[in-house]
């Protein structure tokens, strides 16, 4: 959570001074003070914040992510698309089956459509509102190509092949992390600067299960 005196560049979404007239991140300028840019990119934001109509901020820490990405073995992703069709749910009054979304991403294939709906999805919304926005295709044909190599590797049954194929779950940060910073501006612009809520319910149980998992790959690797 940021502190009194910094709030987040609604360019690139990293945390800076309050009085800032420049992003140390990304360097993007800002001719008025940058509380002053957020309110008038959200004038309602202060009336909600008031009536607490949205408790907690949908921004989400690329490093949080990378790292839930990484110790869960890739499992979190599922939960990351998940939680991105139950924000945007909410926000856009959207009339979508998010648990059933959810469950299609098990399915082969069928997971590639709606993989690739959502990710065009945000990137629609991104241009909406006018925040820096990512590659689509780059995000998808990475996404595609290290989900398949991963798999590949992985049910060869091979042990050397089955640890190469950590590679492409750390290689998988890279697409998220794209589409991650265009959320985090995404949600900067559309919610200001609410609190951030840190590990949610629903991220404890897939942590544990994906912790799990990947402790029972390293023990039936160290077996074989």
């Amino acid at each position: 959570m940021n502190s009194d005196n910094t709030v987040f560049c609604p360019e690139c979404g990293e945390e800076i001074e309050k009085d800032a007239d420049k992003c140390k991140h990304c360097g993007s300028w800002f001719e008025k003070p940058i509380l002053e840019i957020k309110t008038e990119l959200n004038p309602q934001n202060s009336e909600n914040n008031g009536h607490n109509k949205i408790e907690y901020s949908n921004y989400q820490s690329t490093t949080k992510l990378a790292i839930f990405i990484v110790i869960t073995g890739g499992l979190y992703q599922l939960y990351w698309f998940y939680r991105n069709w139950r924000d945007f749910k909410a926000h856009k009054n959207l009339d979508i089956n998010v648990g059933l979304r959810t469950l299609a991403l098990f399915i082969p294939l069928v997971n590639l459509y709606f993989v690739g709906t959502q990710f065009r999805d945000i990137h629609e919304y991104a241009e909406e509102a006018g925040v820096k926005n990512y590659s689509l295709w780059v995000v998808i044909i990475t996404w595609v190509l290290f989900v398949y190599l991963q798999g590949r590797l992985a049910l060869n049954g091979n042990p050397l092949l089955d640890i190469v194929s950590w590679i492409f779950i750390i290689a998988l940060i890279i697409p998220f992390l794209m589409v991650q910073k265009t959320l985090n501006s995404y949600w900067l612009k559309e919610q200001g600067d609410l609190p951030l809520k840190k590990v949610s319910g629903g991220e404890v149980l897939v942590l544990i299960i994906g912790i799990l998992f990947v402790i029972l790959d390293i023990i039936l690797i160290l077996m074989l």
